[in-house]
């Protein structure tokens, strides 16, 4: 594992987040951006908006509004290259996670890996990762996940880091409308 690969600085109760990594095989950016917009508009609950990337976890819980950033390829610890996508959301709002995973991978028919990390503390530590096409065991603890996810190009992207060749999409997102979907609708997005 890297030394400090992340923006937590050494500070285990700092790090939370969650994204998704598409394998990048036969596929492109463009490809990846296209099925993420297309899961977007299979929710009922998200309508894309134009304007800048600049939307924080303040703006998904005051307004609904969630930036999603595609990253180009790039190569993992193995040397398979592989398309980043993360969100804007505050991670005790990443509900369609494992959704978004199930349904890039179907859209795609390539490897995606989704993951969850919440900060660690004395009392409590959570995070868990899983493969929607590949068969690798899923982690269910917060070390094994930090692993899992480091491996990774671009592990714990944030907006502010300087990856060229981003590109971000801006969504206005119903949550009272997402979640119900989520919860009565498995793979509405098929």
């Amino acid at each position: 594992m890297a030394k400090d690969p992340l923006r937590y600085k050494g500070d285990e109760t700092k790090l939370r987040g969650g994204g998704v990594y598409v394998r990048a095989e036969g596929i492109t950016q463009d490809d990846v951006v296209l099925a993420v917009k297309r899961f977007w508009a299979s929710t009922k609950a998200a309508e894309e908006e134009p304007g800048d990337a600049g939307i924080s976890g303040a703006d998904f819980k005051r307004h609904g509004l969630l930036g999603v950033a595609i990253l180009p390829a790039a190569p993992d610890a193995d040397g398979s290259d592989w398309i980043g996508v993360y969100d804007t959301a505050p991670y005790s709002h990443e509900e369609w996670l494992d959704d978004l995973c199930r349904a890039l991978n179907a859209y795609l028919a390539v490897p995606v890996f989704s993951f969850y990390i919440g900060p660690k503390t004395r009392l409590a530590s959570h995070g868990e990762s899983g493969y929607a096409g590949l068969a690798r065991k899923p982690t269910r603890t917060w070390d094994k996940t930090l692993r899992a996810v480091d491996r990774f190009p671009y592990p714990f992207f944030a907006p502010a880091d300087p990856v060229e060749g981003v590109v971000w999409l801006r969504f206005r997102i119903a949550s009272d409308v997402l979640l119900r979907k989520l919860e009565f609708e498995k793979e509405f997005w098929r």
